[in-house]
């Protein structure tokens, strides 16, 4: 699994490869780094933690899904498999946003599906959605909060997420 850590953490934009099961004592020190914290946040994102596996079934979903539970953030599917989590009720999903004209941080959360108290943005049930860069980063932009993505298997969208908030 790779934990990359953006805007608020000590190394900001630094990969961290952790492999589960056997580096438990590493993903909690990441768990850590995404701990609510009193760092001012001046960028056009809140802190965003982007979390990509090697291959299908390694486990990322389930670590991105922790660290959000961990730390209380929002939780965005960019992987678009919908990563077996189950919502308490509908609500938004990519497909529903137009990226253009996005509501505001507030709305959008709040029009959000959970799962265990955790917003979660994801494609709605039964569908594949993969949500380019693009519109990730306008979400998170409108977000300003603290967000998880889930990048699955696809690392090439996890570095181009990546490139895409350091600009």
């Amino acid at each position: 699994v790779t934990v990359l850590l953006t805007e608020g953490s000590r190394d900001p934009l630094q990969a961290h490869d952790v492999v589960l099961p056997g580096e438990e004592g590493d993903f909690l020190r990441l768990l850590a780094e995404l701990a609510p914290g009193d760092t001012a946040n001046t960028s056009r994102v809140g802190r965003v933690v982007l979390v990509g596996g090697w291959h299908g079934g390694g486990g990322s979903t389930t670590a991105a899904m922790s660290l959000a539970f961990t730390s209380g953030s929002v939780f965005l599917d960019a992987a678009g498999n919908r990563g077996g989590w189950l919502v308490e009720e509908e609500g938004l999903a990519w497909e529903d946003l137009d990226l253009e004209d996005l509501p505001s941080s507030q709305k959008l959360v709040s029009g959000l599906p959970r799962s265990g108290g955790i917003p979660i943005l994801g494609p709605s049930t039964g569908r594949t959605i993969l949500p380019d860069a693009e519109g990730v980063v306008a979400v998170l932009s409108t977000l300003k909060q603290e967000v998880v993505v889930d990048c699955g298997a696809n690392l090439d969208a996890l570095n181009a997420l990546a490139r895409d908030l350091e600009d």
